[in-house]
């Protein structure tokens, strides 16, 4: 694909930190590689939210793969005051805690890097802040039911694809006081209106 432009252009933010053939394999081997104007623009924004905020800086990082920003949650966890983690991230995270998700989505090979970044952030006087309640599902769907419990009552056929309600209005309140905020991310499957209750409480605190 390199071969056949003269340029090449990631305007993509979002999805710029992923080793695939159309964001790495084309930057490497295009004649010409170079950030669009809104990649641009993310970045300028990021890096003065993070040289200079005000306190206390709350970051949000969710997803599905821990691995996928592994190396921005590090980075995060020596700047930020509160890292609030979503989505399979927060899965690990909660599997590191000693919680049982079901057969939600995590990656239990990378628990010690999820309770290394929870050890940074206590060294520090911060935290990352756990889900006391979820809304789980027994499969990602439109038609799926809805069933909100407590972080600890997660069975084993469950799976995880929200915050609950308590959770979000913790993390509303974390973000409320927070003079400046970075987000990467939804906190649940918000995709399915049934599951997406917790990342709109986030985005309107």
């Amino acid at each position: 694909m390199a071969a056949l432009c003269d340029v090449y252009v990631n305007d993509a933010f979002g999805t710029a930190h992923r080793a695939e053939a159309t964001t790495q394999g084309m930057a490497k081997y295009a004649p010409v590689a170079c950030a669009g104007p809104l990649m641009a623009a993310e970045l300028d924004a990021l890096g003065k939210a993070l040289r200079s905020p005000a306190r206390p800086l709350v970051a949000i990082v969710a997803g599905s793969k821990v691995s996928t920003k592994l190396t921005i949650l590090k980075s995060l966890a020596e700047k930020v005051d509160q890292l609030i983690v979503g989505g399979g991230i927060a899965n690990t995270f909660m599997l590191a805690a000693g919680f049982r998700i079901g057969k939600s989505l995590a990656e239990p090979g990378l628990v010690s890097e999820a309770h290394a970044i929870i050890d940074m952030m206590k060294a520090r006087g911060a935290s990352v802040p756990l889900p006391v309640d979820v809304v789980v599902g027994a499969e990602v769907s439109a038609r799926a039911r809805a069933n909100p419990m407590a972080a600890d009552q997660v069975g084993g056929d469950d799976m995880i694809l929200d915050i609950g309600p308590k959770s979000a209005a913790e993390l509303a309140a974390i973000i409320a006081k927070a003079g400046t905020v970075v987000w990467n991310g939804p906190v649940g499957v918000f995709e399915y209106d049934q599951f997406g209750a917790g990342t709109k409480v986030v985005a309107q605190a």
